[in-house]
């Protein structure tokens, strides 16, 4: 029960965060949440053999995340470059000190990655009214 209040609570948030951010910011959006999991691909230490997508991350693959995402932050709105940042960076600590605490990764750290960055992201760039 505890995994579908979580969802009911991340579909709240998008549903009102959709409504109060701009445009641009709604279609860096995906690519922020994509690029971050490919991004802390490297900063998890654990066992990654559960995962799907994190195991396959290389050194190249992160630049180009890192190089496509800001791109496309520049190409619609430079000033989302600012938000993108700060998220990378947010998460970047978050997901450390989670990585610490917690044992065994389950399969869907994935999604959590990518949800939780696409929420932060759009926070952020509420916040700063970008």
């Amino acid at each position: 029960i505890s995994g579908i209040i979580g969802v009911i609570i991340i579909l709240l948030t998008y549903f009102s965060l959709f409504r109060i951010v701009p445009v641009t910011s709604l279609i860096i959006m995906p690519a922020a949440g994509f690029s971050n999991l490919i991004i802390l691909s490297k900063v998890i230490k654990r066992d990654l053999d559960n995962t799907s997508i994190l195991k396959y991350c290389g050194k190249y693959h992160i630049i180009a995340a890192f190089f496509i995402s800001f791109l496309f932050a520049a190409i619609f709105n430079y000033k989302l470059i600012i938000s993108l940042s700060l998220t990378y960076m947010l998460t970047g600590v978050i997901v450390s000190f989670l990585d610490k605490k917690i044992q065994n990764i389950p399969p869907s750290i994935e999604g959590f990655i990518v949800e939780i960055s696409q929420i932060i992201f759009l926070m952020i760039t509420y916040i700063f009214r970008l």
